[in-house]
């Protein structure tokens, strides 16, 4: 199952590289933008998509992260467990590679936060995912949470980057690419911590 996840998000991240490889806007960005725009979010609701994006950033992953790690180290049940998390944290290179290769610029509201870097993937969807969704999934085989802490950490990831794109500060399909992204790193990291998965370890269900 992981696999097919993962080989269906490569195809998706493919084909939206390639509809914005002239670094323009393409057809759904312009009438996604142009919605979110019409419809002029409330104060509150823009600080509510203010502090999703704030809780979605590395100044909050980075540190959830080293917690996880530690904490799974400590536990000392699987070895391969704190490895997986901390793989997950390679999304912050490839989320750097890929816009230093891709060089979009951001839509016009990203102007009132200057020093954003370019725009496509989006670093907060892609990295919220890769992580937020390794860390509960691998939390969850390991018995401390229950199964829908990875459907929360799902859902977290969707709502940021829903966020991006009410602030103005990303075009929809680089949330997109960016959620697809995440998708095939985690699945990554949920491959390499279930191959070397130690006989003691169990979910919460019972299964191996």
């Amino acid at each position: 199952m992981l696999g097919g996840v993962s080989a269906a998000a490569v195809a998706t991240f493919a084909a939206l590289a390639m509809a914005v490889a002239g670094r323009q806007p393409t057809a759904l960005d312009a009438a996604i933008r142009e919605a979110v725009l019409r419809a002029a979010p409330s104060p509150s609701l823009h600080a509510a998509f203010s502090a999703l994006s704030l809780v979605g950033s590395l100044l909050v992953l980075g540190p959830v992260t080293c917690l996880a790690v530690f904490g799974l180290w400590r536990r000392g049940t699987n070895n391969s467990s704190p490895r997986a998390v901390l793989l997950s944290m390679s999304s912050v290179v490839v989320t750097w590679a890929l816009k230093e290769c891709f060089h979009r610029t951001r839509p016009p509201g990203a102007l009132l936060f200057p020093g954003l870097g370019f725009s496509f993937p989006s670093g907060h969807s892609l990295q919220t995912m890769a992580i937020g969704v390794t860390v509960a999934y691998v939390s969850y085989r390991e018995g401390l949470v229950a199964r829908w802490a990875v459907h929360g950490a799902i859902l977290f990831s969707v709502l940021v980057g829903m966020s991006r794109v009410n602030l103005d500060v990303h075009w929809v399909t680089d949330v997109l690419a960016g959620w697809s992204g995440g998708v095939v790193i985690a699945g990554g990291c949920a491959s390499l911590y279930e191959s070397s998965r130690g006989p003691r370890s169990a979910s919460p269900d019972g299964t191996r």
